[in-house]
This record gives structure tokens, sequence and C-alpha cells, in this order.
């Protein structure tokens, strides 16, 4: 059992365990802390259906931009599974460094990714390589998700590990794009 779905029945049972002694209770009215409580128990499973769950405060979640932005850098090339696996030696020890960045808070990890992908993007012009209509399509979305930073819900280890995971692959990407066109002029 991952730790995801560890942390999700824990959060539902305290929910659903929270409302049963709220309704157990006669005294205590069946007001908005049940439905709240209900609804925090069920946020956790219901994760896929919803682009982003928003509390009182302003606190918001985004789930499923990521879900996409990883399906269509698949799709356009730019995410491959051994990506990370045949980094060489320099740009391995380059991408600990940022996985270490990463890993500070999800704000951090979206920025450190911003920063390093602005980077590859300033080399991939400098070496004349175009990229296709899917592939900046991928690059505009994690643009828009680096501008809204201040969104992003500062310890979210889903977004981290994805910035981690994904980011890593696709910065590895255009460094094979770099390495293929240099190494062919």
């Amino acid at each position: 059992m991952t730790k995801k779905s560890i942390i999700r029945i824990v959060i539902t049972v305290v929910a659903i365990g929270l409302a049963v002694i709220h309704i157990i209770f006669p005294k205590i009215n069946i007001d908005a802390i049940t439905v709240i409580l209900v609804g925090i128990a069920a946020i956790p499973w219901l994760e896929p259906l919803f682009k982003s769950v928003g509390l009182p405060g302003g606190v918001s979640f985004q789930f499923q931009d990521l879900d996409d932005i990883e399906k269509k850098a698949k799709e356009a090339g730019l995410i491959k599974e051994n990506n990370f696996e045949t980094a060489s030696l320099k740009t391995a020890n380059a991408y600990k460094q940022f996985a270490e960045t990463a890993s500070a808070n999800s704000q951090i990890a979206i920025v450190a990714f911003s920063m390093e992908l602005q980077k590859k993007l300033t080399q991939v012009a400098d070496a004349n390589i175009s990229l296709s209509a899917a592939e900046r399509s991928v690059i505009n979305k994690i643009i828009t998700l680096a501008d809204n930073v201040g969104r992003v819900p500062a310890g979210d280890e889903k977004i981290q590990q994805w910035v981690i995971t994904n980011g890593t692959a696709i910065l590895e990407s255009l460094d094979k794009k770099i390495e293929n066109k240099v190494q062919n002029h």
C-alpha cells in the first residue's frame, strides 16, 4: 500500500468518523459541519474527477492540470520512460540539484522547473532547434502553470513528485535534442 493510499484512507476514516459522532449525539445539529466533513472525506477519492477543489479562504487544489501536461508531453515525445536512466553523468548531477531544490515545496518545485526549462529553451534556440507544435503546446502549459504558482498549495507532494519525475524527463528530452544537433553539425 502506497503512502498516498494510506493518507486517503486515514482522511476518509477520520472525516467519516467525525461525521458519525456528530450524527450520534442528538444535541449536535446536523448542519454544514457534517456536510463539510463528508466532503473532505470524499476529496481524496474523487481527485480524478475534478480539475480543482476550492476551500473557504481561497485555497484551491489543481489535480488534472499536471495529468494533462504529462499526457500531452508523452504524446509529444518530451517524456519517455527511460529518459532519466540514460542521462549523462553531467546532466544527472544537474538534475540531482534540481530535484533537491524541487523537493522543498511545490511552489519552489514549479519555479525551479520553470527556470530550468527556460535555460533549456535558450539552449534550444541558440542551437537553432525547432520544436513541434505539440512540444510548444506542452511548454506553454508549463509556463502558464508557473505563472500561477501563487495558487498552488506549498505542501502538495503530488506536485513536487510530478515536477521531479516528469520535469526531469522533459529537461532530459530537450538535452538530447541539443546533443543530437551538436553531434550532427
